[in-house]
């Protein structure tokens, strides 16, 4: 008979015949180990709950962020809602990085800064009758009071609808409820200062634009009236065409003045006392023509009473500059002062507004430490290791 077509051994006899001193002991260190495992920190933590633990008592605020001009969703209850916020002066996505803002402030070191300005939050996690294991050392760093902080305060925001829920633990009631209160009016500061900080920055900003732009301005009015002081002209626009008008007139006069002479020489003679008159009249006129033109277009100063020999021309250029001076510093003031006035009205509303609808109040029982939830936890971790220690332990012993 071949080796193929030998009976399979029946292991199950071969090991009920094995004697019962070889099993007995391996049955002993399995259940012992399933007591180390499982059982012993089941009961340690039963009796850590039950007989040490200090009681914590959780209070808890419900908020929503929302823009100018949106609408918060309705809550019922703990914080059902019927609606999302929106907001015309702020979109979804401004809300949502303020909201993520709020919720990380809360946890920071900065919040139990800004807490401990009232609250004693040392004190209060600190106490003796606190069990040791729950309590915060009274000698404990910032750090460590920092990741003491984050156990105990647990921030939920659900992004479909924008609503936040914050839950502090403290050991009494009270001051559950006074850490929740002040966490509410950090949460509506932290908000107020992010609306308020770009627009102060922007209306000290602006302030300083108009100052500058009402020194250009009085500058330009100074200079243009130094130069009617100077000049002793209102307008020297409104004078070369004052002059211009002279110079029509006078033209005109000599015209006149010539067409006598040509017609009174050919009836008399040329020494005529008549002809003579009107020869003298008409090198007068002609004289007053030349002094005007001279006054526009050159520069002499016997022709005028002013100290500066400037012509006309240079004075109407002049004071043209000064004129296009003055524009562009009033529209540069009216257009700083019209910024500022719009940043002042910016700065008057309000772009996100915290509405807490759950307002926090005094737990009435303890939730925590919720010995249900840890028993199955314990339980769930106990079993995972009693089982997979078992098995290596079993296979190593099987192999050697």
């Amino acid at each position: 008979m071949s080796a193929d077509d030998a009976p399979a051994k029946d292991w199950s006899k071969v090991v009920n015949q094995l004697p019962k001193t070889t099993r007995a002991p391996r049955n002993r260190i399995v259940l012992g180990w399933f007591f180390l495992c499982v059982a012993g920190p089941l009961f340690a933590t039963w009796f850590y709950i039950s007989q040490v633990a200090t009681r914590q008592y959780s209070a808890s605020f419900s908020y929503v962020m929302q823009g100018s001009g949106g609408s918060a969703g309705s809550a019922e209850g703990n914080g059902s809602t019927s609606s999302v916020p929106s907001s015309a002066g702020a979109s979804m996505a401004e809300m949502m990085v303020a909201n993520f803002m709020v919720s990380d402030y809360l946890s920071s070191p900065q919040a139990i800064h800004d807490i401990g300005q009232k609250l004693d939050i040392r004190a209060m996690f600190s106490d003796n009758r606190i069990d040791r294991l729950a309590r915060l050392p009274e000698d404990a760093s910032q750090e460590t009071l920092a990741r003491y902080w984050r156990g105990q305060i647990d921030t939920n925001f659900d992004m479909m609808t924008g609503l936040t829920t914050v839950t502090i633990r403290a050991f009494s009631p009270d001051d559950a409820q006074a850490l929740a209160a002040e966490m509410v009016l950090l949460s509506e500061n932290l908000i107020n200062e992010l609306n308020l900080r770009p627009l102060t920055d922007s209306v000290t900003f602006l302030e300083g634009q108009v100052a500058a732009s009402v020194t250009r301005l009085q500058a330009a009015r100074n200079a243009v009236q130094a130069f009617r002081s100077k000049y002793l002209s209102i307008d020297p626009a409104a004078d070369a065409s004052m002059t211009d008008m002279l110079v029509g007139k006078l033209t005109d006069q000599y015209v006149a003045v010539t067409t006598q002479i040509a017609v009174l020489s050919a009836q008399l003679t040329q020494d005529a006392p008549s002809v003579t008159q009107l020869e003298r009249q008409a090198s007068a006129i002609a004289d007053e023509i030349v002094k005007a033109r001279q006054r526009v277009a050159q520069s002499s100063a016997e022709l005028s009473n002013i100290s500066s020999p400037a012509s006309y021309a240079a004075q109407l250029q002049e004071f043209q500059n000064l004129q296009l001076e003055l524009t562009i510093a009033t529209s540069n003031y009216q257009s700083a002062e019209a910024a500022l006035n719009a940043a002042k009205q910016r700065l008057s509303q309000q772009h996100f507004y915290v509405l807490t609808y759950v307002q926090p109040s005094a737990p009435q029982t303890s939730n925590y430490p919720d010995m249900f939830r840890a028993l199955i936890i314990v339980l769930a971790v106990s079993l995972c290791v009693w089982i997979v220690s078992t098995l290596v332990a079993l296979s190593l012993r099987d192999h050697l």
